[in-house]
C-alpha cells in the first residue's frame, strides 16, 4: 500500500510510521472541538511557529521553503509542496450564532450510533433496539425476541445493546431501574456493599425494610440507611427529556444554493491565521552565524512548525472532501426532507475517500451544517443501510407506509401493508410495520374504518 500522504490524506496505521508522520496523523485526526486549543499550545510551545498578533520581520511571502537547508527531507516525508503559513477559510458575515432545536432521546442515539461501531449489522440492531425503547430509555423486550425477529444471534443484540449502554450519560438499552442502578456503582466504583443491597434486597429496600436487609447483612439499621442514602444520589433512568429549548450553535459548514450547484464554506475563524518565523530560517540558512545549539534548536523547532503547518492543511483538505461527499450523497434530503434520506455511514465515507472510519469519526464529531436558516447536527445526515438487498433507509420506509395510507379507498391492515412493501422489494415484518405506522400517529384499520 502506498504511504503517500497526499493521496490517502493518512497513512494506514498498519505500516510502520516515521514520528513525523505520526505528528501529521495527530494533527490530522484532532477534532474541532480540539483543534483550536491544539494551534493554541503549538504556538506557545514552538517559537518557529507566530500568529498574526505578531509583526513579522520579513513579508511571509519572501520565505521560500526551496531555500531552507532540509527542504528535501520535508518533501519526502509529506510528497507534496509545504507552505510557510496557514490562512483559516471562512466569511465572518456568515457565521452567526443561530438556534439549532435540541434532539429527542431516539433522535439523539440515532445520531450517536454512527460514531460508535462501523459494523453494518449492530448499527441495524442499534436501530432497531432504538425503536423499542420506551420514555425511560429502558428496553422491555426480551434479547431472543429482538435476534428472532432480525434473524440475528444473541451475541450480535448484546454487543448493540453494549454499544448503546456506552453513549452518554449511559445506561440506554437496559431492563429496568434495578439494572441501571448496578451499571452506575459499577461505573462509579462505589461501595460493593451497595451493589449487594441493590441485587438481594431490591424490593425490600424499596419497600423501606431497613431492619430485614440489616440482619441479612448482619450491620447495623443506621449503616444500611448510609448505604441507601448512597444510593438515592443515582439516577432512576437515562433518558434524556425531550425538550422545546434550542441551543444556540455558530455552524461549521454553511451549504447555499446557486441554481443548481451547491456552494460549500467551512468556518474555520476561531483559528488564528499563523506562519513560519522568519528569524528561524535565517538560523538555518546561514548556520556559520549561530552556535551549533542554536542551529539544532531552530532546525528541530522549525521542521515541527512546517508538518505542524502540513498537518492543519491536510485536515482542512480531508474535513473538506467528507463534507462534500456527504452533502452531494444527501443532496435530496436537503432541499425535500427526511423521507428522502438516503443510507450513509461512516464507512462509505472511509471507503469513498481512502481515510480510516476513526479519522471520519474524530472529524465529524460535533459539527453543524446551516441550509436555507436550518441548522443540522452533522449525524443527522447518517442512516444506517438495510440488511437486505435493497438499501432503504427507516425514514424513507415511514414516508412510504404514510404515503400507502393516505391513498387506500378501504382502510388497509398492518399484513395488507406489509404485503405492499414486500412486492416493492422493502423486507421488513409486520411487527415493524405496527410500530411504524403508530410512530406516525395513524390509527389501526378498524379506527380508521370507523372514521369513514
Amino acid at each position: 500500500m502506498n504511504k503517500n500522504l497526499s493521496h490517502k490524506e493518512e497513512v494506514k496505521l498498519e505500516h510502520r510510521l516515521t514520528p513525523e508522520q505520526v505528528f501529521i496523523l495527530n494533527v490530522l485526526q484532532t477534532p474541532k472541538i480540539e483543534v483550536v486549543e491544539l494551534v493554541a499550545n503549538e504556538i506557545i510551545h514552538n517559537p518557529a511557529l507566530l500568529d498574526i498578533e505578531y509583526e513579522p520581520q520579513e513579508e511571509i511571502e519572501d520565505i521560500e521553503i526551496e531555500d531552507i537547508e532540509f527542504e528535501k527531507e520535508l518533501r519526502e516525508i509529506v510528497k507534496e509542496d509545504i507552505l510557510p503559513y496557514f490562512e483559516p477559510e471562512g466569511e465572518e458575515e456568515k457565521f452567526l450564532e443561530i438556534p439549532a432545536k435540541k434532539p429527542s432521546m431516539k433522535e439523539y442515539l440515532k445520531g450517536e450510533i454512527v460514531f460508535k461501531t462501523s459494523e453494518e449489522e449492530i448499527l441495524n440492531i442499534c436501530g432497531y433496539i432504538i425503536e423499542l425503547l420506551n420514555p425511560k430509555g429502558f428496553l422491555e423486550e426480551e434479547h431472543e425476541n429482538i435476534a428472532r425477529d432480525l434473524n440475528v444471534s444473541i451475541e450480535s443484540v448484546l454487543k448493540a445493546i453494549d454499544i448503546l449502554k456506552e453513549i452518554e450519560p449511559g445506561g440506554f438499552g437496559l431492563k429496568g431501574t434495578k439494572e441501571y442502578l448496578l451499571y452506575q456503582i459499577r461505573k462509579e466504583n462505589m461501595d460493593p456493599l451497595c451493589e449487594k443491597i441493590i441485587r438481594e434486597f431490591y424490593e425490600e429496600m424499596l419497600k423501606g425494610n431497613f431492619d430485614k436487609i440489616s440482619k441479612r447483612l448482619n450491620i447495623s439499621v443506621e449503616d444500611v440507611k448510609k448505604e441507601i442514602e448512597k444510593i438515592k444520589r443515582l439516577k432512576p433512568f437515562p433518558s434524556i427529556e425531550a425538550s422545546e429549548d434550542v441551543d444556540y450553535v455558530i455552524p461549521d459548514i454553511i451549504v447555499e444554493m446557486e441554481g443548481e450547484e451547491i456552494n460549500i464554506t467551512i468556518n474555520e475563524l476561531d483559528l488564528p491565521f499563523i506562519y513560519i518565523n522568519p528569524d528561524f530560517v535565517d538560523i538555518v540558512n546561514n548556520e556559520d552565524k549561530y552556535d551549533r545549539e542554536t542551529v539544532k534548536f531552530a532546525k528541530e523547532k522549525l521542521k515541527r512548525a512546517f508538518l505542524f503547518i502540513k498537518g492543519l492543511e491536510m485536515r482542512r483538505r480531508t474535513f473538506r472532501n467528507m463534507i462534500e461527499f456527504i452533502i452531494k450523497e444527501q443532496r435530496e434530503f436537503l432541499l425535500k426532507g427526511e423521507g428522502y434520506k438516503k443510507p450513509l455511514r461512516f464507512m462509505d465515507i472511509s471507503e469513498k475517500l481512502n481515510v480510516s472510519v476513526s479519522t471520519c469519526s474524530r472529524l465529524l464529531k460535533d459539527v453543524y451544517v446551516q441550509f436555507n436558516d436550518k441548522v443540522y447536527n452533522i449525524k443527522d445526515f447518517f442512516s444506517p443501510p438495510s440488511k437486505h438487498k435493497k438499501e432503504i433507509s427507516r425514514d424513507y420506509i415511514k414516508e412510504t407506509i404514510k404515503k400507502i395510507i393516505s391513498e387506500e379507498k378501504e382502510p388497509l391492515k398492518d399484513t395488507e401493508i406489509l404485503k405492499i412493501l414486500l412486492d416493492m422489494g422493502i423486507k421488513i415484518n409486520r411487527r415493524t410495520v405496527s410500530k411504524y405506522r403508530e410512530e406516525l400517529n395513524i390509527p389501526p384499520y378498524n379506527i380508521r374504518r370507523r372514521k369513514i
